[in-house]
């Protein structure tokens, strides 16, 4: 931003002279914990090369540092959705439709391991693991079972797998098609990102190069005849889980996705059709203020890589949209009650909504919990309200 150079020398000669008179150079040095060193005060000499609409702008323009859409989540409402599945798919089917009939008005699907694994239910060796930590899918029979009685077009569902994004979603426009309902009506995401399980989450089924080329397939497809369904969601969570950095998490989360882009632009796609399917999911800790920067660079980034690199053209293609998702390393056993302290940096859509302008939120409940969304909310076992819910935004897809 532009500042006039004599106001900006006067005030580096006012704080020098402030450091003098309270003799602030004898002060020993303050780091966070994150090892950057933290200035007494700062004042507007240290952002004099910060061009406000070069490098800030407004919401919903490049280069989107503020927001991919206008108003954020001044008008549009957020959609609830608990991350469920359990047992077998007809007990999260009777699941969902409690959900659904509560108003609940989409659905986030778990998986077990051996579905993330591509192992049958009837396999005897992950049989400990079936609908443990998820829901187990071996066949398309299982899919329609999770879908009886509610709707394949009208409510999103959002699919939390990887390496087998392509079967899942094989299955679904399938069984959507036995009901009569088209591939074009389809409304969703799915994660699609192999890469992220190569390199922390190891539920890696393919060779690397194949992995990479049926996820390319899944992405060529949705573009080409799922307008409403987004087939890929980078998962810089997975890198954040495995120790990385802030820096680390989108560095590494940047170079998987142009990897996939750059693969689905070899099918002769055009950019502009391409990256408006592409999402990311987020890691957020307790340095608010270092996460507010890292997803306002992240975005920053992209629309300029987007723009500069790949010439895209629409606002949509630079736009980054991210789901904010706590980093459960942060949350302990000791005292296990402090974890709903540290959750409210992780997770506060006061945080969220105005510093970082999250696209989506996705806190987990505790062990213990029930949901009911007519209550608006989740609740212990004893009725006590405890508002932590999965909130989405119903501006990340189309209408």
């Amino acid at each position: 931003m532009a500042r006039n150079s004599d106001g900006l020398e006067r005030i580096r000669s006012e704080k020098e002279r402030w450091a003098r008179e309270f003799k602030l150079d004898n002060s020993p040095q303050v780091a966070g914990d994150l090892g950057m060193v933290i200035d007494t005060v700062y004042t507007p000499a240290d952002i004099q090369d910060t061009d406000f609409l070069r490098d800030i702008g407004f919401p919903g323009e490049y280069p989107f540092t503020r927001g991919p859409y206008p108003e954020m989540s001044r008008r549009r409402p957020w959609r609830y959705a608990l991350f469920t599945g359990f047992d077998t798919p007809a007990k999260t089917n009777e699941r969902w439709r409690f959900l659904y009939q509560a108003g609940q008005p989409s659905f986030n699907i778990v998986y077990d391991l051996p579905t993330h694994l591509g192992r049958d239910a009837d396999d005897p060796l992950p049989e400990d693991e079936v609908g443990r930590l998820g829901i187990p899918i071996s066949t398309m029979r299982d899919w329609e079972v999770l879908w009886e009685g509610l709707p394949m077009d009208t409510v999103p569902f959002n699919s939390n797998i990887e390496t087998l994004a392509a079967v899942i979603i094989a299955f679904h426009i399938a069984a959507a098609q036995k009901r009569g309902v088209a591939q074009s009506a389809i409304w969703g995401s799915v994660s699609n990102d192999p890469l992220s399980t190569a390199v922390s989450k190891g539920t890696t089924v393919l060779p690397l190069e194949h992995g990479v080329r049926l996820a390319t397939d899944l992405i060529e497809y949705a573009t080409r005849h799922m307008p409403r369904f987004f087939p890929v969601n980078m998962k810089a969570v997975n890198m954040a889980e495995g120790g990385a950095s802030m820096e680390q998490e989108m560095g590494f989360v940047f170079s998987n996705a142009l990897c996939l882009i750059d693969e689905t632009l070899k099918r002769g796609l055009d950019i502009d059709d391409v990256a408006p399917k592409f999402s990311f999911f987020c890691c957020s800790t307790t340095h608010l203020f270092e996460e507010a920067a890292k997803y306002r660079a992240a975005r920053r980034l992209w629309a300029r890589l987007m723009k500069e690199k790949y010439r895209a053209k629409k606002p949509a293609s630079m736009a980054f949209r991210f789901t904010g998702y706590h980093n459960p390393l942060w949350l302990y056993s000791e005292e296990p009650e402090l974890n709903l302290v540290r959750r409210a940096g992780h997770a506060s859509p006061r945080f969220r909504r105005s510093l970082c302008h999250t696209n989506r939120e996705e806190p987990k409940p505790r062990a213990g919990h029930s949901a009911d969304p007519r209550r608006g909310d989740q609740h212990h076992q004893d009725g006590r309200p405890s508002r932590r819910l999965l909130l989405h935004r119903v501006a990340d897809q189309p209408d």
